[in-house]
């Protein structure tokens, strides 16, 4: 029987069958290869799974019903062979070093349990501060954690709870709270291998539009 792997590549989505592709061409362009991919659907387009069971990283594919990104990302953990989880967006992607980057981190700190940020931004550079009604942060403000660029140990983020008790069905960013709650070691990293596009058409986008009358004007 094979080892289990390093990482698991856990890619959600939702009804976004090309732009899951792009996400899924950045997951094969790794440098580091000790990883398996599983993609997770809670969606209803025929072709996402048309995309992900013919992409060469040979995705273990599931479709669910709409339970949230949180509960896609539960999901996924519970799948899960690898030691750690690494998680991906479907329209976002990573740069060919960020397994290797995050391998790296975690071998030089054994004891962390819990990778999140470093990531480059495509679009405006302000999110909406869902604390804050109309309120923007800039996403280098030390209050900002994408919990899309997480790489978590697999059995201890489950132990946690995951990514979707207690939180936000669509937004359920503040499993690092979660996590240092059970005891899990966690640290930011500086290195910008995630690459996260603020599309208007994703959850943080729908609510810049509701604050537009307030966004910091990036252009």
């Amino acid at each position: 029987m094979p080892s289990p792997p390093f990482f698991s590549v856990i890619v959600c989505t939702f009804n976004r069958d090309q732009l899951v592709r792009r996400a899924l061409d950045s997951v094969q362009a790794q440098t580091f290869r000790d990883f398996e991919t599983i993609v997770v659907d809670g969606g209803t387009s025929p072709d996402t799974r048309v995309v992900a069971e013919g992409h060469l990283t040979m995705p273990r594919y599931f479709r669910i019903p709409d339970t949230g990104i949180g509960g896609s990302r539960d999901f996924g953990l519970h799948q899960a062979r690898g030691t750690f989880s690494a998680f991906l967006d479907d329209d976002d992607e990573f740069k060919p070093e960020h397994l290797e980057a995050r391998y790296g981190t975690l071998r030089a700190f054994p004891d962390l349990d819990l990778l999140y940020n470093g990531f480059q931004t495509i679009g405006s550079e302000y999110v909406p501060d869902l604390l804050n009604h109309g309120q923007f942060l800039h996403v280098e403000d030390p209050q900002i954690f994408h919990a899309g660029t997480s790489v978590v140990n697999t059995k201890k983020a489950i132990a946690a709870g995951g990514f979707s008790t207690d939180h936000h069905k669509h937004y359920p960013d503040n499993f690092l709270e979660t996590a240092r709650a059970h005891g899990l070691k966690s640290a930011s990293v500086p290195e910008r291998t995630y690459v996260y596009h603020r599309l208007d058409t994703s959850y943080t986008g729908q609510l810049a539009k509701a604050y537009k009358k307030s966004e910091p004007d990036t252009r």
